[in-house]
């Protein structure tokens, strides 16, 4: 459960328990005794390794590999495995150091400095996700992001590999909600805005609160809504040259949903394709529906026209699509026989456009 704190407790306890024994008591059971003592000082070294104590974690497996009455619980396999593990904590600690060092660099704004000492420790250590993350920060302070999402993605990897299993018990992910930040804002600068958003959304299943991350996916998420409307848009477009109704409609649909038909004048224009679309297929009452509610975002949108600059284009454009609702709509009234209502919509639309034939 990665409670390594909770873990070496333990140990200690076991080893005061059994050195608190009577030498006599103790040598009835030896075998059980020494077995109990060893595993626990191979479970202590693995705890003190966690928590970055290196020179007591060695101690402890020195203790094993060097004790002569521990060599009947461990075989030969194991022992050498101990071994390895003494020699990958060395260089891991050695590691760390020349991190440190790039961290001093860091903080004096020196980037080549601090990148040439986080280079030293993956020579060491090319498993060291604090230098591999370090290295990301190094690339993105230099807004080179492919190479930040390279080592931020090794740093992640990493600890993938550690934690993964036991994730659900971590309190503490400080660390790769910081690499997750480094690389969704590398992502968002090189427009890879879903790869952006998975991170994001990452960052805030592992902390909620993040408003830096909160800021960052709004943006993120009205880039991926700007770019599905145009793919939407575009294949809509299609399939309304190629008499394509029912396809169409659905694309148009996408669009209004990737940017939650909002009051723009591109909506507006998806809301006309769609009356045309209704039409063709006969859907009256539909065209009648969605008709009001592209008059409803027309009618907001000259609204808010009315307090901020738009151009002479946007408007003559508004007025174009405003007519076109208002013929599609009284010609599906007309076909309904609400000729009252028809005849209303199309003198509307003959003072939008006087000349209108």
């Amino acid at each position: 459960m990665r409670g390594f704190n909770a873990a070496i407790e333990d140990c200690n306890e076991i080893h005061d328990k059994i050195d608190a024994m009577k030498d006599e008591d103790r040598e009835e059971d030896a075998p059980f005794y020494n077995k109990i003592y060893a595993r626990a000082h191979v479970k202590r070294a693995a705890a003190y390794t966690w928590t970055s104590e290196f020179e007591k974690a060695v101690t402890d497996f020195n203790a094993v590999i060097e004790t002569a009455k521990y060599a009947a619980v461990f075989n030969e396999q194991e022992i050498e495995a101990f071994k390895a593990d003494v020699e990958r904590i060395q260089m891991r600690s050695a590691s760390l150091k020349h991190k440190q060092e790039g961290d001093f660099q860091f903080y004096k704004s020196d980037l080549p400095g601090a990148e040439g000492k986080y280079l030293e420790a993956l020579e060491l250590d090319k498993e060291n996700e604090y230098a591999l993350a370090n290295m990301g920060v190094v690339h993105l302070k230099r807004l080179e992001y492919d190479e930040c999402i390279e080592y931020s993605s090794r740093a992640l990897s990493q600890i993938d590999n550690f934690y993964n299993d036991t994730k659900n018990f971590l309190s503490n992910n400080i660390l790769e909600v910081k690499i997750l930040m480094r690389r969704a804002k590398s992502y968002e600068m090189t427009n890879q805005y879903e790869n952006a958003k998975a991170d994001l959304d990452k960052c805030l299943i592992l902390e909620p609160k993040n408003g830096e991350a909160n800021n960052l996916l709004k943006h993120v998420d009205a880039k991926l809504n700007t770019m599905m409307f145009g793919k939407y848009k575009a294949e809509a477009d299609d399939h309304l040259r190629n008499k394509k109704f029912v396809e169409a409609l659905e694309s148009y649909e996408k669009c209004l949903r990737a940017t939650k038909k909002a009051t723009t004048l591109d909506n507006i224009a998806i809301y006309v394709n769609k009356l045309a679309c209704l039409l063709f297929l006969d859907k009256l009452d539909l065209v009648v529906i969605e008709a009001n509610d592209a008059i409803r975002l027309i009618k907001n949108f000259r609204n808010r026209a009315e307090t901020s600059a738009v151009s002479k284009e946007d408007r003559e454009r508004l007025r174009q699509m405003d007519l076109r609702v208002s013929v599609r709509r009284g010609n599906a009234l007309a076909k309904l026989q609400r000729t009252t209502d028809a005849i209303t919509e199309l003198e509307r639309a003959l003072k939008i456009d006087p000349g209108n034939a």
